[in-house]
């Protein structure tokens, strides 16, 4: 075996252990942070500050920073979760109240309890 495919059988083996432990701990995360992880993280990343490759340079998907294009009060946020963002954001309609609030709460969480 090549050197090059013993690295690829290692990168793999690596990234599905760390799939594996990650798995493990979601039992232990907030129904906020599951919500935000399925929904929010691919566009915001997991922590929120929005460094994710396509998004780094959209200033809006930094959501640690005090930059909220569409106000950064609950009811902004709630409707900008549910409505979405044109171009950039999907809307969420389909979320419940509860979920909602479970995702604000834990971008609050985030954001140091801001």
């Amino acid at each position: 075996m090549s050197t090059r495919t013993t690295l690829f059988f290692v990168t793999l083996l690596a990234f599905w252990a760390s799939l594996s432990a990650c798995s493990d701990l979601a039992g232990q995360r907030s129904q906020g942070e599951q919500l935000f992880r399925r929904y929010c993280a691919e566009c915001h990343g997991l922590d929120g500050a929005g460094k994710v490759p396509k998004y780094r340079s959209y200033e809006a998907a930094n959501l640690l920073d005090d930059y909220w294009k569409f106000g950064g009060d609950p009811s902004s946020l709630r409707h900008t979760i549910v409505d979405g963002s044109f171009p950039m954001m999907p809307a969420f309609e389909y979320l419940s109240n509860d979920e909602i609030k479970a995702i604000l709460g834990y971008l609050r969480e985030l954001r140091g309890g801001q």
